[in-house]
């Protein structure tokens, strides 16, 4: 009986003085850094229109192919990926006319870009040919507007 009741002493200091961690995250006010600076970028815009083209397919609509370069940065739908799988096959022909224009014609941008879509539609298979026209931009710095 003595050594139940000194089992039990022991067990219960150690119940009752075991190790413990506490650890306390205590977070004070956050850091907030506020910087407003105004740029403004410097544009030539060039005065005669410039071409490019491009064309992409697809096979059931989930592989596509065709665009090797293209641009990206600015959605020309609502829905609208930087992955080629989930980009719609119209999308990656406007995004290689632009590159297309954008590369041959050293610009940055092209403003008021109109494409001309002519799209072939089979039971499986879609091809789209994009031709694209409009007024290339060049990005020639920035300024900090005070």
């Amino acid at each position: 009986m003595r050594m139940f009741l000194l089992l039990a002493v022991v067990f219960g200091c150690v119940v009752l003085c075991g190790c413990s961690s506490l650890e306390t995250n205590r977070v004070g006010a956050q850091l907030t850094i506020k910087c407003e600076l105004e740029l403004e970028p410097v544009v030539e815009i060039r005065e005669e229109s410039v071409m490019g083209t491009g064309s992409a397919s697809s096979f059931m609509g989930i592989v596509n192919w065709g665009a090797s370069t293209r641009a990206v940065g600015v959605p020309f739908t609502e829905k609208s990926s930087n992955l080629p799988m989930f980009t719609g096959v119209a999308e990656l022909a406007r995004q290689a006319a632009v590159y297309d224009a954008c590369k041959t014609h050293k610009a940055d941008f092209l403003v008021t870009p109109r494409y001309e879509l002519v799209e072939n539609n089979f039971i499986i298979f879609k091809t789209v040919e994009c031709k694209v026209i409009g007024f290339p931009g060049v990005i020639n710095g920035v300024v900090v507007d005070d």
